[in-house]
């Protein structure tokens, strides 16, 4: 399940969400203030990476 971002836009806190990914299109409301002036944002993501060639970090597609 895609993990997004949103900003209240009453008290300014930015929060993750797990939705499922129509969910995102209904918002979501804030755990700070309770509202539902939120605005999703664009964020970065992250992937798990198989460290089968024994590196810290990801080789690109060759080891």
């Amino acid at each position: 399940m895609p993990t997004y971002e949103y900003k209240c836009k009453d008290c300014s806190l930015i929060f993750s969400l797990q939705q499922p990914i129509w969910a995102r299109l209904k918002g979501a409301t804030c755990p700070g203030c309770g509202g539902q002036n939120t605005e999703r944002l664009i964020s970065r993501f992250t992937s798990k990476s198989d460290d089968s060639c024994g590196h810290g970090g990801s080789s690109g597609p060759f080891c």
